[in-house]
């Protein structure tokens, strides 16, 4: 696999997971604001990025190149 490919598909996979981080997030306030509707689309957006990561992993890992997922830090 091309480097830059890689480099970019792994800039992807990780911010696929920072947002999938965000609508976890926005779907425990919308539980607890009792909008179930909302919270329901919210699971959905994580569940489909959470699908394209695993996606692109398996792309990179099939052609040979190397997943690189960053350290995700809490902001407090």
């Amino acid at each position: 696999m091309d480097k830059r490919i890689e480099n970019a598909m792994n800039e992807l996979i990780n911010t696929e997971i920072w947002s999938t981080g965000l609508y976890l997030s926005l779907q425990v306030y919308f539980e607890d604001e009792w909008l179930p509707i909302l919270s329901s689309w919210l699971n959905s957006q994580a569940q489909d990025n959470m699908n394209k990561v695993y996606q692109m992993m398996n792309r990179i890992c099939h052609d040979g190149g190397c997943v690189a997922i960053n350290e995700m830090k809490r902001d407090t």
